[in-house]
């Protein structure tokens, strides 16, 4: 050995033994390394010694697991040195002392207590191994049926392969097409409208059969087509203000409207105006070789009955 004054060289093993050998009754820690440091007392005034021990001491004594452990032990001045809670375990596992912090992760800076479940989540906990689940009551699965509730916005293309069902869609914001097999009602192209109680009612163009409240058993193909219609049993194909031929029981016919009648554009050479109706216990007006655009004088003849027995 050698070295500076007042400092030992050690150039073998330092061994520090254990106190004594175990026994049933206890275990023997070993020799401890102290470290010693002075610090002055401005209550006492004067300077007292601070011992920090390093210490091997048996565990689990007279078991089958029977270990030991590596202590830090501190004490001041004259009195005992104590346990300070830190330790090192066989395995290199260390305990820390009560209250322990570490940089970065004390109140307030991440220090984890406990994993609480937010915002269509489910589980979480303070203790032991804690699980985050998403709540599918709340949030849409990809592999699996979701129910969605309230309006739903798509930007971009939506595709499908298979069935898409509603009571309705729209087309720039304006509703395209809907009706039910329940009222017997189809109205398609902007066409018909929401609060009509008829039923049995068809219709194709935007516009058409849009004002119908109560009317049933219509059809109106065309922009505009039985616009105004409130009656049933009415059928229109073209234009509100087309050429139009009223044909039914009791029909009238107008750019707009028609009762008991079936109109259609251009069926007869002429204009509305100028063509009576055609119903029960009348004859087919005669139509000459008028040009489109000229009036039809058109006359009836009531039908004579005829006497019982004959044709």
């Amino acid at each position: 050995m050698g070295g500076n004054p007042g400092n030992l060289a050690v150039a073998v093993r330092l061994s520090l033994p254990a106190s004594g050998a175990a026994t049933t009754s206890a275990g023997k820690s070993s020799e401890p390394i102290k470290q010693m440091a002075s610090a002055y007392n401005s209550s006492t005034s004067a300077a007292v010694n601070r011992t920090f021990e390093w210490q091997a001491e048996p565990i689990k004594n007279d078991t089958s697991t029977a270990s030991a452990t590596l202590n830090l032990l501190f004490g001041q001045g004259t009195a005992a040195r104590a346990q300070t809670g830190l330790s090192i375990a066989s395995n290199g596992q260390i305990t820390f002392a009560s209250g322990q912090t570490f940089p970065g992760t004390g109140t307030g800076d991440g220090t984890i207590t406990g994993v609480i479940a937010g915002t269509d989540l489910t589980g979480g906990g303070t203790s032991g191994d804690v699980t985050l689940n998403l709540d599918t009551t709340k949030v849409p699965l990809l592999a699996a049926a979701n129910t969605f509730t309230g309006n739903q916005t798509v930007n971009g293309n939506l595709s499908a392969t298979g069935v898409v069902t509603g009571s309705s869609y729209q087309i720039g914001g304006e509703l395209f097409a809907f009706g039910s097999s329940a009222s017997g009602n189809a109205f398609l192209g902007c066409a018909g409208n929401t609060t009509t109680t008829g039923t049995q009612n068809a219709a194709t163009g935007s516009g058409a059969l849009s004002s119908n409240t109560t009317g049933g058993l219509n059809a109106a193909f065309g922009y505009q087509a039985l616009f105004s219609n409130i009656g049933n049993y009415n059928t229109a194909s073209g234009l509100p203000s087309a050429v139009l031929t009223c044909v039914g029981y009791d029909c009238t016919a107008s750019a707009d409207a028609l009762t008991n009648a079936t109109a259609m554009v251009g069926a007869c050479r002429g204009r509305a105006e100028s063509l009576p109706g055609v119903g029960r216990h009348r004859r087919p007006c005669r139509q000459g070789g008028h040009r489109h655009d000229e009036p039809v004088e058109c006359t009836h003849r009531r039908a004579r009955r005829r006497p019982s027995g004959q044709r």
